[in-house]
């Protein structure tokens, strides 16, 4: 009867740090969604929706992006579903930021999760970085984390807090 406590207790332990992990991660995100405080220099958000989204290609976005920089923000998106699996990735635009020393250059932060109904999500974060000049710009870069900071990993969080 003794063993049988201390394994509950183990799991209740184990569910409650689990859940506390959620919820710091789920404040987190709802900080960055609903205080915004950036200035949004290029309107890319529908272009990268494009990019990782499994009803488009390559051509949709391709004035705005190499193939290679599509086919990495895509890659973990498109490549780990088979053709039937429901899955549909989304992105939302969280910051942006000119280059301290070119500013033709924009780092654009974004929120990548499934777009399916789930009560909790994995939530990373990626940048890219746009060369905007004169109003016309393109995505040359796909910056991703190996190792991500505390400040810029989320992890799993509750569905409610996502838009």
């Amino acid at each position: 009867m003794k063993n049988f406590f201390l394994i509950i207790s183990i799991f209740i332990l184990l569910l409650l740090i689990y859940q506390s992990n959620n919820i710091l991660g789920s404040i987190r995100l709802y900080e960055k969604l609903h205080k915004p405080s950036y200035v949004e220099y290029v309107h890319c958000e529908d272009i990268l929706n494009k990019a990782v989204s499994k009803n488009e290609n390559y051509e949709s976005v391709s004035k705005y992006m190499s193939e290679e920089i599509y086919n990495n923000l895509s890659i973990k998106t498109k490549s780990f579903y088979e053709p039937n699996q429901k899955w549909n990735q989304k992105i939302y635009v969280i910051n942006q930021a000119k280059d301290l020393i070119d500013d033709k250059i924009i780092y654009v932060d974004f929120i990548l999760y499934d777009d399916q109904d789930e009560l909790v999500k994995y939530v990373s974060i990626g940048r890219v970085s746009v060369l905007n000049d004169g109003g016309v710009w393109k995505i040359i870069d796909y910056i991703q984390s190996t190792k991500p900071s505390h400040d810029d990993y989320i992890g799993t969080v509750y569905n409610f807090m996502l838009p």
